[in-house]
């Protein structure tokens, strides 16, 4: 049972995700960038002005990254948390990767941008719309756009009728995995705007390596021109290959850079107390989805896994630290926004579970730092926000016009709201739930298919080891977060704010 005075799971400073405190920092950001406000996150943001100069956006995005394995990142944290904002209680809305990052293209919630799961025909990037998403944004706002790394599930297969060689609307500069190579840090195929390129199985051919090349090129090509850019950075890290044949198997998946083979060799997988978890007061199917047993030690599938992930990440903390050292070299890095976060978190034995797809911290909740303009070095803030928040926060400094409804707000520049409830959900699967993660540190989960409902109070529990759905004496709060969850079950624009 875990209690007051344990350290939260995943935290880039062991910081409890409790209530917001009242010496919250705020983020000064000098919004003399822009003519206007963008109205809450609203679609149809500020005009740029047209006297005065606008920044730049470049973003990183890893996948399946949790919290915790921020640890491994010192680069990440050094020039971008010290010198900007953490957001120390960063949540995503549906922890998938596609649905995730189509949020990010969109600043909405899956169940209004429509993509709610990462298989088509429900899902992936038949499902998007791409003729209105945050690139054409920015495109139309007179960015130069560019993209790096992984985009969204299935773009580019050729099996649901996708074209390998397509460039999406919005992106001038293109660099992205095609066909069923998406996965691969060796041996891929990319669509370098429009043609296809194989890279092949050298040291040098390592997918984040790669990536990072192109995105220095991109950089320092836009540095020449006279208009601010854009670029997202997509890396495989730190999602699994599938690699690993069979539970024995001591490999590690992903496959870290061979520089990097066996830096976290002698590091043991993290156990705390939700590890290998008894899940008597779970619902029926998280104990039925249980992977990872009772023992005394961790598997060696468990132990490939969680050091390739590790090992994998340390070839991504290189990469911005290249982004980095390019801004610098360019004359750029002071009018950039550098925005570091992941498409989701992942578990790793807790609860024992492997994946992702749940409403547990380590799945839901993800890193998140930003430098630019006018952010105070240093500076945390504890309020609850979203990743349907991204878009909202970019167009604004950008001065973009967005063409959805955007259900998050802006990030930078205002005070955040410190009474904000966020909805949570994994609506196609077996495990299907809505959630609501409140401000003031209650988790209320209602599943489908006559699972037993879940709470938790993460101010005394942050392992989420006590299901307190039954508990005598919270009836209130019961009651009052299944109504703040039918809120914002199906909300829109204002209503998810």
């Amino acid at each position: 049972m875990a209690r007051g005075g344990i350290s939260a799971p995943g935290t880039l400073a062991s910081r409890a995700p409790g209530r917001p405190s009242s010496g919250v920092i705020a983020v000064a950001v000098a919004l003399g960038l822009l003519a206007g406000g963008c109205g809450g996150g609203a679609a149809g943001g500020a005009a740029a002005d047209a006297g005065r100069e606008r920044p730049n956006l470049v973003v990183v995005m890893t996948d399946d990254q949790d919290v915790a394995s921020m640890e491994a990142m010192p680069i990440v944290r050094r020039r971008i948390a010290d010198r900007g904002v953490e957001f120390a209680n960063s949540y995503v809305a549906l922890s998938e990767c596609c649905p995730s990052r189509v949020t990010f293209l969109t600043g909405q919630h899956a169940h209004n941008h429509g993509v709610e799961t990462s298989k088509p025909p429900e899902g992936g990037y038949p499902a998007l719309d791409s003729t209105n998403t945050l690139p054409v944004w920015l495109d139309d706002a007179g960015y130069r756009t560019g993209q790096v790394g992984r985009y969204v599930n299935f773009y580019g297969n050729s099996r649901v009728g996708g074209d390998p060689r397509e460039v999406p609307p919005g992106w001038d500069d293109w660099h992205v995995p095609v066909e069923h190579t998406e996965f691969q840090v060796y041996d891929y195929v990319l669509n370098e705007n429009g043609r296809l390129v194989s890279y092949g199985d050298r040291p040098r051919d390592y997918s984040t390596d790669v990536f990072a090349r192109k995105a220095v090129d991109f950089i320092d090509d836009a540095a020449k021109r006279d208009k601010p850019f854009f670029l997202w950075v997509t890396p495989l890290a730190s999602h699994s290959e599938g690699v690993l044949d069979d539970v024995v198997d001591p490999r590690r998946d992903p496959r870290p850079a061979p520089r990097d083979d066996g830096a976290f060799e002698d590091v043991p997988v993290p156990r705390p107390p939700s590890f290998g978890e008894d899940l008597s007061d779970k619902p029926r199917v998280i104990r039925e989805r249980a992977k990872i047993g009772v023992r005394a030690e961790p598997s060696a599938r468990l132990e490939g896994i969680f050091r390739g992930r590790r090992e994998s990440l340390l070839a991504v903390d290189r990469m911005v630290g290249r982004i980095m050292n390019a801004l610098e070299r360019t004359g750029e890095l002071e009018r950039t926004y550098v925005i570091f976060t992941s498409d989701h978190g992942f578990l790793q034995g807790e609860h024992r579970q492997l994946g992702k797809n749940l409403v547990y911290e380590e799945s839901v909740r993800t890193p998140l730092v930003a430098r630019g303009p006018g952010i105070e070095p240093g500076s945390v803030r504890r309020e609850l926000v979203q990743n349907i928040d991204l878009a909202p926060a970019i167009t604004e400094v950008a001065g973009a016009s967005a063409e959805r409804e955007l259900d998050g707000v802006p990030l930078f520049g205002r005070a955040l709201d410190p009474l904000r409830d966020l909805f949570l959900t994994y609506p196609r699967s077996k495990v299907a739930f809505d959630a609501v993660r409140s401000h003031d540190g209650y988790v209320y989960v209602e599943y489908e298919r006559g699972n037993r409902d879940e709470l938790y109070d993460l101010n005394e529990d942050p392992f989420q080891l006590d299901n307190l759905v039954d508990e005598p004496g919270l009836e209130d709060v019961r009651e009052r977060l299944a109504g703040r969850l039918e809120e914002l079950r199906g909300c829109a624009g204002d209503e998810c704010r």
